[in-house]
């Protein structure tokens, strides 16, 4: 397997319309920056549900979440939200997620977002 590719979140605010398009069978990974730890409670989403270990997906509940893209079907919106030390919620991301096969093109816009 391929070595995943990282990308780390800004949060809501900083970096609009983030996006990534990758390959079917080609792992990634989204981190948040070092404010965060482990000790918070942390909880990443695709689509504004929770993610849970299992299958393609590793690290719900921590600073970096691994995607194994078997499937078109990892394609989506991932963010992550969690307490800071104060337990004000935080939110980074979203990062828009496109799959493909190798060798197909993503579509134009497929969220209708303006480019």
């Amino acid at each position: 397997m391929a070595e995943a590719i990282v990308w780390t979140l800004v949060p809501v605010g900083g970096a609009p319309g983030l996006r990534l398009t990758a390959f079917v069978g080609e792992p990634f990974a989204l981190s948040i920056p070092g404010e965060a730890n482990e000790a918070m409670p942390i909880q990443w989403k695709k689509d504004g549900a929770a993610i849970s270990d299992g299958g393609t997906l590793n690290g719900a509940t921590a600073t970096a979440l691994t995607v194994d893209l078997e499937d078109i079907a990892d394609s989506g919106s991932y963010y992550t939200t969690y307490q800071d030390h104060s337990g004000r919620e935080l939110t980074h991301g979203p990062i828009l997620v496109t799959v493909i096969e190798r060798g197909s093109l993503p579509a134009a816009n497929p969220w209708g977002w303006p480019s």
